[in-house]
């Protein structure tokens, strides 16, 4: 037997390769016994049998890895023969739709602007599981109060075999978004020339230690240079032994435009307004727990029907029954304009996530005046020390319950609220936010 015959049919499970091994009866023996050779395959064709009793072709260690990881298949490229003078910038997405609009899909698109804008160079945004979405782009920029024009194209490279091959400039730099999409690039380009930007802890999003293996391998590379979004989980990071991070990561922090979060005032007599950000459908949120609590607080009338708007937002939620007869109101991400002005609005916030990374709903609902209780992680318990009024506590019922009645009192108290009401946001936005990573990178 082949090793790895043996190693692909313990993977599948393979009746064959179990009863070779002796750890099941040989399946159909009877049946194969009887068979005669004009009934045979070609012998010089190696066939196993399936787990549902077909019978394929053995596979080679490429197509083995192709059929396990097809979103690592590498990049089709080839030497565009009329090249850019000035160069490109590669954007490498997932992809790109509504839901980034506010998140960290928009800030990869707002540093890849910036990043092309330094170095005078087009850019091209390149998506892989679903075609990009431009007028998203659009929507993001324009939302910034990002102006002027830049050379931009949008290209849909699928991660099969067969898609269509993108063109490559001599010194292109590719910006890649996820361990997933550096990979992919580093089939096709040198290592010296990807820039992979950094925004959540990948390692927990795998779903097996072998993908965790080749995340680590990624965030430990030796030739690669990083960009990280935040200090906290660049720390994180570093102290998990990432030495490609560690080494030759750079950080910005992320900006919360003073005009974007600008408060919408409450009209007399208006109900103020709780908001529930538990990422439900996230392998990463904490959506139970949250219910739970808001649940707790409703009982305990930390929170009444008279005195406040319950609004939950996440996409395809069933109807709810909460105590003392609450109807909340649901609200799907993906509407980024109704989000925005709820973000506005909010007076008291639960955000909860296990996500080592940016809080960003978190950091949103402060910038624009909201009292906000999160979750403690490894990434965010200084936060406190950037706004008061963001409370950062053990994710227990009673712990976060006793903060969001913290934090209806800190609502009530408007003086004290007004005080700390600017700590988050930032009149120079974004440009500032990456102006030293940019400096740093053309010394780099």
């Amino acid at each position: 037997m082949r090793p790895f015959r043996v190693a692909a049919g313990l993977w599948r499970r393979d009746p064959e390769y179990l009863a070779q091994l002796g750890l099941a009866k040989r399946p159909n023996a009877g049946a194969e016994a009887s068979s005669t050779g004009g009934d045979r395959d070609d012998p010089a064709v190696p066939l196993v049998t399936g787990s549902s009793g077909e019978r394929c072709a053995e596979w080679s260690v490429r197509e083995f890895m192709a059929s396990t990881y097809p979103d690592l298949t590498g990049l089709g490229v080839y030497v565009d023969p009329t090249p850019l003078r000035a160069g490109r910038l590669t954007l490498l997405l997932e992809s790109l739709n509504s839901l980034d609009v506010l998140g960290t899909g928009a800030t990869a698109l707002l540093f890849a602007v910036a990043l092309a804008r330094h170095r005078g160079v087009a850019l091209r945004l390149v998506t892989r599981q679903a075609p990009p979405d431009a007028p998203t782009c659009g929507s993001i920029l324009s939302l910034q109060g990002w102006r002027g024009t830049l050379n931009t194209t949008f290209e849909y490279a699928p991660a099969r075999e067969e898609a269509r091959r993108l063109a490559i400039v001599p010194g292109e730099t590719m910006l890649t978004t996820s361990w997933r999409t550096t990979m992919a690039a580093l089939k096709v380009c040198a290592p010296d020339r990807i820039l992979y930007l950094i925004q959540d802890d990948e390692r927990l999003r795998c779903r097996t230690h072998d993908e965790r293996l080749r995340c680590t391998e990624i965030l430990c590379h030796p030739q690669l240079r990083f960009v990280v979004n935040s200090r906290g989980l660049f720390t994180t990071l570093q102290q998990a032994g990432m030495q490609g991070v560690a080494e030759r990561g750079l950080v910005f922090e992320p900006a919360f435009p003073e005009p974007l979060y600008a408060r919408q005032a409450r009209r007399p007599l208006q109900r103020r307004r709780f908001i529930l950000d538990a990422a439900p459908g996230d392998p990463l949120g904490l959506f139970p727990r949250g219910l739970e609590v808001l649940a707790a607080v409703l009982e305990q009338e930390i929170l009444t029907a008279s005195d406040w708007d319950i609004e939950i937002i996440g996409a395809d939620l069933p109807n709810l029954r909460l105590p003392r007869g609450v109807q909340p109101r649901t609200l799907d991400p993906a509407r980024w304009r109704e989000h925005l002005k709820s973000i506005r609005q909010a007076d008291l916030a639960l955000v909860l996530s296990a996500r080592h990374a940016p809080a960003y709903a978190a950091l949103a609902l402060a910038a624009a005046g909201a009292v906000v209780v999160t979750n403690a992680t490894a990434t965010n318990r200084g936060l406190p020390r950037q706004c008061a009024r963001i409370q950062v506590v053990e994710p227990t019922i009673a712990a976060l319950s006793a903060a969001l009645a913290e934090g209806r009192l800190l609502v009530e108290t408007p003086p004290e609220r007004i005080a700390h009401q600017t700590a988050m946001r930032s009149e120079s936005g974004w440009e500032t936010a990456f102006a030293p990573v940019l400096d740093a990178l053309d010394g780099s």
